[in-house]
């Protein structure tokens, strides 16, 4: 059984998101300094960036993935 049957979007998405926030957070930090500092800060939000991608690749590569609908707060929500 293939366990990436189905999310090849998904993990194409996942991939390319984190090359992106990688090679951005790469070229500002080559930037000069600035005197409002605006390379440094958009520094820290690719780093953060970077964070939330590598969560998504992990979430997109897992095998047991629990779909929103089955949980218990939906069910009770939607009265089921």
């Amino acid at each position: 059984m293939n366990i990436f049957h189905g999310r090849t979007i998904t993990l194409v998405v996942a991939i390319a998101t984190l090359a992106s926030n990688i090679l951005s957070s790469v070229l500002f930090h080559q930037l000069p300094d600035d005197p409002y500092h605006l390379a440094s800060n958009f520094g820290w939000y690719l780093h953060f960036a970077n964070v939330l991608s590598v969560f998504g690749f992990i979430g997109a590569v897992r095998v047991s993935q629990v779909p929103i609908a089955n949980t218990p707060l939906y069910q009770q929500v939607r009265g089921m």
